[in-house]
C-alpha cells in the first residue's frame, strides 16, 4: 500500500509502474500462502487477500492519475474518445502542418 509521505515524489507513469510491482507481490503471497494467511509480524493479521484487494485499489488510483496526466499533457484534442496529439519530434517541428495546411495531429490512444 503507498505510503502518505511519498504521495508527492515521482511522474504518473513511475507511480503506476511501482503499484504494478505492489499488486505482484501481494498477488503472490496471496498465491504462495493461501488467501486468509497473513504475515506473521502483522499485528492487524491483515489476511492475503485483503492486501489484494488494497493494492488493486491503490493501482486503479494510479491508472486514473495517468490518464488525467495523459490527456492533459499529451492529448491536443479528444474526438470520439481518441486522443489526438500534435506531431513533435526531432525530425518534425510542433505546428507541423499536413498537406491541406492544417495541424498535423496523430492518434495517441
Amino acid at each position: 500500500m503507498s505510503n502518505h509521505l511519498y504521495e508527492k515524489i515521482g511522474d504518473p507513469l513511475a507511480k503506476l509502474m511501482k503499484e504494478c510491482g505492489c499488486v505482484i507481490q501481494a498477488c503472490y503471497k496471496y498465491k504462495m500462502f493461501g488467501s486468509h494467511n497473513y504475515h506473521p509480524n502483522d499485528q492487524n493479521k491483515t489476511p492475503n487477500y485483503r492486501l489484494v484487494l488494497n493494492e488493486i485499489e491503490d493501482l486503479e488510483k494510479r491508472i486514473d492519475e495517468l490518464k488525467i496526466y495523459l490527456k492533459s499533457n499529451v492529448c491536443s484534442f479528444e474526438k470520439d474518445g481518441i486522443c489526438y496529439a500534435e506531431i513533435c519530434t526531432k525530425n518534425i517541428n510542433c505546428g507541423a502542418k499536413n498537406e491541406k495546411g492544417f495541424p498535423k495531429y496523430d492518434k495517441v490512444y
